[in-house]
């Protein structure tokens, strides 16, 4: 379990924020594919991350016939590819955008590329703390990479703390419900949970 470190943030939001736009454009002629595109902001605090790690990402993007392009002067991530072979992919490419604007490290969120059904979910908890020992249990438990981040109050503006999982979608659910769970609940109790729940899943594989 990593804690990412601090990001600010001027809206909450889904997997998508208000900070990313997307769009695609079709032609009804012959010849003309549909083009998807994709543009995600990050924060000036972690350019130097995303500068480093952007060589591995056009990398593996590219390999699934995905453009992207990475402009330091206005701290945005694009990319651009048409509906081919792989229609997951660009979803995939969106979440992989997503991740880096948020400071996981390439090495991690690029398993949303790599990696079969593997998925990621951002969990915003607000101003509450959740304890980094239980998440670190929870890695355990559920075979999902986590991150995350306190959320702060700065000039009077509130930023949200959140976490992050990647990781199959089972354990994805288990860690989501035990990170809401946690601000209602000691995180002693949250423990005996996840246990059971993770106790289930297994006893449903087998």
């Amino acid at each position: 379990m990593a804690v990412i470190d601090s990001i600010p943030q001027s809206t909450p939001g889904p997997l998508l924020s208000s900070s990313a736009s997307c769009s695609s454009m079709s032609d009804l002629e012959d010849g003309i594919q549909e083009v998807i595109y994709f543009v995600k902001s990050f924060p000036i605090i972690i350019e130097a991350n995303v500068y480093r790690d952007w060589p591995i990402v056009k990398s593996a993007l590219g390999e699934h016939d995905i453009n992207c392009h990475l402009d330091m002067v206005n701290s945005r991530m694009t990319f651009s590819t048409t509906r081919t072979k792989e229609p997951e992919i660009a979803r995939k490419a969106r979440h992989l955008l997503q991740l880096l604007s948020r400071n996981v490290p390439a090495s991690s969120a690029l398993n949303i590329i790599k990696v079969p059904n593997c998925e990621c979910e951002i969990i915003f908890t607000g101003l509450s703390k959740v304890n980094n020992s239980y998440l670190k249990e929870l890695e355990g438990q559920t075979s999902c990479q986590i991150f995350s981040r306190d959320g702060y109050v700065r000039d009077g503006v509130v930023f949200d703390g959140f976490v992050i999982a990647i990781g199959p979608l089972e354990g994805l659910t288990i860690v989501r419900k035990a990170v809401e769970c946690c601000s209602k609940m000691h995180p002693a109790y949250n423990t005996v949970t996840t246990m059971l729940a993770t106790k289930k899943l297994n006893d449903l594989r087998l």
